[in-house]
C-alpha cells in the first residue's frame, strides 16, 4: 500500500466517523481537504482538518 492510499483511508475512516461525532483530520496535504469535502454527507457532524504542528 503506497503512502497516498493510506491517506485516502484514513480520510474515509474520518468521514465514516464523522456521522456519529465529531473527528479530526491531521494532514499537510490540502489535497486531502478537497478529498475530504468530496466524502462527506450533509448529515455529517463537525469535522475539523488541522496540519501537524508538533513536527
Amino acid at each position: 500500500m503506497s503512502p497516498a492510499d493510506a491517506g485516502v483511508d484514513n480520510l474515509k475512516a474520518t468521514a465514516g466517523q464523522s456521522r456519529q461525532s465529531a473527528s479530526t483530520l491531521v494532514g499537510e496535504d490540502t489535497d486531502l481537504l478537497i478529498l475530504l469535502l468530496h466524502y462527506c454527507k450533509k448529515d455529517n457532524k463537525t469535522i475539523y482538518f488541522r496540519f501537524d504542528v508538533n513536527k
